[in-house]
């Protein structure tokens, strides 16, 4: 029964809206409890409390307990249970309540994934991997263990145990001797200070190499080594061209070190000492042997046969004709007279020629071999300036000597001698 305000044993307290009629106990409304209805329900109630406990009757969205003080977790996709708390997780979290961020998920509102190299998920709030899978380090994970390591690399400063081949605190780079795909290719043998980790080419060669890959042998006449991709060197006495492989002309034999016979004609096989050619009067491949003396023009360069000189006879003009010799003395008076009378013959054309040159003042020129009058009239002239070339041009071809016999023993005058000579210029 409700009594009529500030009548009967109503309290006069401002809460209390309705009292007992007997004994004037407070009956509190929704937003009240406790005697006289002094305390006010948790503003988390909804439609008020129980006005002895204070226990609401519901909670608000998001609250959970008797007095709905607790929020329900953040990742619940419905409203939690009104006691427990628990709830359906939406996705990221994990938990009864739903508290919690899952494994792969961190940050504000758990929205964020972890690393997909992270193992075992990573921290809630700084997205730090707990553990890498094989291969990764780093905090969070992002940076691949060299590609050379053997059991993955430490989790935070990546260093590992190497393979065969690899090298470096992170095993990420080829060892001095290694190249290629997983640096699994080897280097030349040759090669002085390892080779580029890509394309295997030598970054220096050992001494006696050359080329990219120091593959090729200098040539063996070089002093001091060769040129890293020519090949060219200075050249030890005995060898010749740019990479100082082939013997001098002069030399042959292992290292170009035995020289060629004496009797060779331009040098000899550089490895079997075989002449290219012999000297006159040689013979066999090392020129050693002399071809007989009975021989015209030399003889055969590897067998001796020859062309035999007049009294030798046989294939290599070794056997000698006596009867020849013999008869070619029995004429030697006659040989040596003859060759006395051609030589005092040759002589007397000699002194009548230089005579009747001085005798007339003619200046000697050289006739073409025809005799063919080719001259000015000035070329020979007399003491008097007179031309005498026809004269003497005459002489010449029909017989010199006969026709200066002639002159001088017929008396010719000069006008009679200058006629002829005008004649035979007209003609």
């Amino acid at each position: 029964m409700q009594c009529r305000q500030l009548w009967y044993n109503c309290s006069l307290l401002p809460d209390c809206s309705l009292c007992d009629i007997d004994n004037g106990t407070c009956l509190c409304d929704l937003q009240h409890y406790g005697p006289n209805c002094f305390w006010l329900c948790s503003p988390n109630c909804e439609k008020g409390c129980d006005i002895s406990t204070g226990t609401c009757y519901n909670c608000i969205k998001g609250k959970y307990l008797e007095s709905c003080t607790a929020d329900c977790g953040a990742g619940c996709s419905s409203q939690c249970d009104r006691y427990s708390g628990n709830c359906t997780c939406r996705l990221g979290y994990k938990g009864l309540n739903c508290s919690e961020c899952d494994l792969q998920y961190y940050g504000p509102n758990c929205s964020l994934e972890c690393s997909p190299h992270c193992a075992d998920g990573c921290d809630n709030e700084t997205g730090i991997c707990y553990s890498c899978i094989e291969g990764k380090f780093l905090e969070s994970c992002t940076k691949a263990c060299g590609a050379g390591c053997v059991f993955g690399c430490d989790r935070y400063t990546g260093t590992c145990t190497c393979k065969l081949g690899w090298r470096g605190n992170g095993c990420d780079e080829c060892d001095l001797q290694y190249y290629g795909p997983n640096c699994s290719l080897e280097c030349s043998p040759h090669c002085a200070d390892g080779c580029d980790n890509e394309t295997g080419i030598c970054y220096s060669c050992i001494e006696g190499k050359f080329l990219e890959s120091c593959t090729k042998a200098c040539g063996a006449g070089c002093v001091f080594g060769c040129d890293r991709y020519t090949g060219t060197c200075t050249c030890k006495l005995g060898w010749r061209g740019n990479g100082c492989d082939e013997c001098q002309s002069n030399y042959y034999g292992p290292n170009c070190s035995l020289e060629c016979n004496p009797y060779c004609v331009d040098g000899c096989n550089d490895e079997t000492g075989t002449c290219n050619k012999c000297i006159e009067g040689k013979f066999r491949e090392s020129c050693t042997e002399a071809c007989n003396p009975g021989c015209v023009f030399g003889c055969d360069r590897y067998r001796g046969n020859c062309t035999c000189k007049p009294g030798w006879t046989g294939g290599l003009c070794d056997v000698q004709n006596f009867e020849f010799f013999n008869i070619s003395r029995s004429y030697a008076p006659v040989y040596i007279l003859a060759a006395f009378l051609i030589i005092s013959l040759l002589l007397i054309v000699f002194l009548v020629k230089r005579l009747f040159m001085k005798k007339y003042g003619v200046t000697e020129t050289y006739l073409t071999p025809n005799h063919e009058e080719k001259r000015n009239e000035s070329e020979y002239t007399s003491d008097l300036g007179v031309p005498i070339f026809s004269v003497y041009n005459s002489v010449v071809e029909d017989n010199f000597y006969q026709e200066l016999g002639q002159l001088r023993s017929s008396q010719v005058s000069y006008e009679q001698l200058r006629q002829p000579s005008i004649g035979d210029e007209n003609n």
